[in-house]
């Protein structure tokens, strides 16, 4: 697998990038935090999608890009002679993610799903697998040599994927309990076949004799019912003649009923016409009254209309003296209002004159609030430099002259006094600078309190003339409204005047007006009395029209009585002897139904024995699933085992074939990255690493620091390698990420001469470091640069020759 291209769009830190992959040994470098391992862990999502990612997918879009806009990375690589393009996508605001496939231009997976098991599948390894191949750390370098033997083991066994055997093996033992758990229960479920073969005969025994039972009741139950049958076909004519009797004998208690009733009514009638007949003369005796209520209601009607009229003359004088009142307030008013108008041009002068003071205050004000703004923020930015100060000498001093920079991992050394004074110094000349930026600031602050006083000064005297003119406004309103109304008030008292005299002269006599409402009174009451007289006498004709129709009507009555009792005498029906009809029905009912109860028991029971045998009969098919159950968890249990012994035998072996291949490619790496120095090496079980030297073997111990960093990355360059091989997939570049340390220069210059001596193995190797002065040891270097708006970009992609 060989790297071509990579570009990155919203991608962590960077907005908009391209990078070529050059072959040879490419130095990568940039401050710490740039986004150098952002652009790796670029190439393994493009590949594997979000698991490789350090974070989750929401924040692996850049910081401000749009939420519209898209992230995505673009992989070209080459690989068994074929052009491979891999695109991974997070779309719109919901990052929806996607992914696509190409080899040779051509599309060959579509959706996240589909293109990680293709790459998968391509480069015959995971996403862990493949880190672990292609990017080495220092901290992995230093875990070689560090580490307890014990910790040592643990973590080359996670880089060489032995772990997962573990994990297998551990998962098979609880498969291996779980089959043995559910052999111990399904044999509990088992019970005892012959008991239950048993049982079933019994029941079943017991199921024969029910059915014969059953046949016997059946017979008797027809018998019964035959004879029920005979007694209601009897009884049904029986019940026949007792409906005709008992409508009949209904009918003539009706009309008895009704006889009654109508004979009660006529007597009524008879009586309140004797009554009506009593009333003639009374009526002749009230009838004058009606004439003599005529006369007393017209005279009160003129007595009314006078006390109107005296009512009205009253209310009109009362409204006459109210208008000269008002006339004469009004008057008075409309010469004040006249004098104060006068004044009106005076005050719009001085009105407009305070309008054009205020302008030219507030002009000022702005001016002066503008230059305390830039004075303010002036001195905020003096406060926020000499905290930044403060801040930096604080870690500093806590650090000390024995501690390492967190950037080049360096000593600070003779350069901690030097970097301390330079701090003290640049803090005194910002807190001159302050002190001048305050007593400039608060002389701004005192100008503006005193503008703002000026201010408002000539702001009340505005309002107090726009007050005034506002009520001359008014006033002018009111001199228009009051000569509206004084002519409006001459008018009424003129309409007033005219009014009373067409009231005429004729006075209102109460007296008189009492004693016409007293008498109308009386003779009220004679009135209604002969109105309720002449009411009755009114109804006579038709009382004695209704009087006649009962008469008639009881005559027909009398004689559908009569007609009714012929008819019960001729029916000669005898109730004693159709309820003993009734009685004996009813017991032959009830033993047609206590017969159908015994049944139904009968065959209830027959049903229950029906289920219980099929319970038995579904128990014992039941013990035969579990027998073979328990056989099918006795063969598992045994696969399981075998499994197991094999599965610790293959571990193993494996570990037995992986040190001695792990010893080969390391010897054979440090051969040539020491140019034949050193040329046998080999690992112990504990994975310690002995070199030979002059046919004797010596441990790590014994030789430089340089040499020592160099068998490590030996070591770790062989696990890459030994990885990608039993993958059966070539990798031809691997990276390196901070794998100097603390090294000094010549170690780092000695391990650079190492990797160069690699170009037969590795094609690209790519170092990731925040160290600048290897720039001139590589052949080719990608800058990596902080743009003032926090994103990051690649300055330059340069070869060296």
């Amino acid at each position: 697998m060989h790297l071509v291209r990579l570009e990155l769009n919203n991608y962590r830190r960077f907005e908009e990038v391209t990078v070529e992959f050059p072959d040879g040994v490419v130095g990568m470098i940039g401050p710490n935090g740039a986004g150098k391992s952002s652009l790796v862990e670029a190439i393994a999502w493009a590949l594997y999608g979000n698991e490789v990612a350090r974070s989750s997918k929401e924040e692996i879009k850049r910081l401000g890009a749009p939420p519209s806009e898209s992230c995505y990375v673009i992989l070209d690589f080459e690989m068994n002679g074929d052009n491979y393009r891999v695109v991974r996508e997070l779309k719109g605001v919901s990052n929806t993610a996607d992914a696509a496939v190409f080899i040779n231009q051509r599309p060959q997976a579509r959706g996240v799903t589909a293109s990680s098991e293709l790459i998968e599948k391509t480069l015959g390894m995971d996403w862990k697998s493949f880190l672990v191949s292609f990017f080495a750390r220092q901290r992995e370098l230093n875990a070689l040599t560090e580490y307890q033997p014990a910790k040592r083991i643990e973590v080359l066994s996670r880089m060489l994927g032995i772990e997962r055997i573990e994990s297998a093996i551990k998962m098979l033992r609880q498969d291996k309990r779980d089959c043995q758990t559910k052999l111990e229960t399904t044999r509990g479920f088992m019970v005892d076949v012959n008991q239950l073969q048993q049982q079933l005969q019994i029941k079943q025994s017991q199921q024969l004799e029910l059915k014969s039972k059953i046949g016997q009741k059946e017979v008797s139950l027809k018998q019964t019912q035959s004879e029920f049958g005979k007694l209601s076909q009897e009884f049904v004519l029986s019940k026949s003649r007792r409906e005709t009797f008992t409508t009949l004998q209904k009918e003539s208690e009706v009309r008895q009923s009704q006889l009654q009733g109508m004979t009660e009514q006529i007597r009524g009638l008879v009586n309140e016409k004797e009554e009506i007949l009593n009333l003639i003369p009374l009526q002749e005796e009230l009838k004058p009254y009606l004439e003599k209520h005529s006369q007393l209601a017209q005279g009160l009607l003129e007595q009314e209309k006078l006390k109107q009229k005296s009512s009205t003359r009253k209310s009109l004088e009362e409204q006459i003296k109210a208008h000269q009142e008002l006339l004469r307030q009004d008057q008075n008013r409309l010469k004040a209002l006249e004098s104060d108008l006068a004044l009106v041009e005076k005050i719009q002068k001085i009105h407009q004159e305070n309008i054009q003071r205020l302008l030219q205050i507030e002009s000022e004000l702005e001016k002066q609030q503008q230059q305390f703004n830039l004075s303010s923020a002036e001195e905020k930015s003096v406060n926020d430099q000499i905290k930044k100060l403060q801040q930096q000498l604080q870690r500093i001093e806590e650090l000390g002259p024995e501690s390492l920079c967190d950037r080049c991992l360096r000593p600070l050394g003779k350069d901690f006094d030097q970097i301390r004074e330079h701090i003290l110094e640049e803090t005194e000349k910002l807190n001159s600078q302050r002190q001048t930026l305050t007593s400039k600031r608060e002389q701004e602050f005192q100008n503006i309190q005193k503008t703002k006083a000026d201010k408002e000064k000539v702001q009340n005297q505005k309002d107090l003339y726009q007050g005034k003119l506002k009520q001359l406004e008014q006033a002018s309103l009111e001199l228009q409204n009051l000569q509206q109304r004084i002519a409006q008030s001459s008018l009424n008292l003129d309409n007033f005047s005219k009014a009373c005299q067409q009231l005429g002269t004729e006075q209102y006599q109460p007296e008189i007006h009492l004693q016409l409402q007293e008498e109308l009174r009386r003779v009220e009451g004679k009135k209604q009395e002969y109105l309720q007289v002449s009411e009755k006498i009114k109804t006579l004709p038709q009382m004695e029209k209704k009087l006649r129709e009962m008469e008639n009507k009881k005559r027909e009555l009398e004689q559908d009585l009569a007609r009714i009792t012929v008819n019960l005498n001729q029916l000669g029906f005898d109730l004693g002897q159709f309820q003993r009809k009734e009685t004996e029905l009813e017991q032959k009912r009830q033993q047609v139904h206590q017969s159908q109860l015994d049944l139904k028991d009968f065959r209830f029971a027959e049903l229950a024995l029906s289920q219980e045998i099929r319970q038995i009969e579904e128990k014992i098919k039941e013990n035969q699933l579990f027998q073979k159950q328990v056989q099918d968890l006795e063969e598992q249990r045994r696969y399981l085992e075998r499994l197991d012994s094999i599965m610790a035998d293959f571990k193993l072996h494996l570990i037995g074939r992986i040190r001695p291949a792990l010893s080969a490619i390391t010897k054979g790496l440090i051969a040539e990255m020491t140019e034949g120095k050193y040329t046998d090496l080999e690992l112990d079980e504990n994975y310690e690493i002995y070199i030979y030297d002059s046919g004797q073997k010596f441990g790590l111990e014994r030789f430089s620091g340089g040499e020592k960093d160099l068998a490590n990355l030996c070591l770790r360059l062989a696990i890459s390698l030994l990885i990608s091989q039993s993958a059966g997939t070539e990798f031809s570049f691997i990276v390196l990420d901070e794998i100097f340390g603390s090294q000094d220069q010549q170690r780092k210059e000695s391990i650079l001469k190492a990797l160069g001596n690699l170009r037969n193995r590795f094609r690209q190797i790519i170092l990731i470091t925040h160290i600048e002065d290897i720039k001139d040891q590589v052949e080719s270097l990608i800058n990596v640069v902080e743009n003032p708006d926090g994103t990051s970009r690649i300055e330059a992609n340069l070869a060296y020759d």
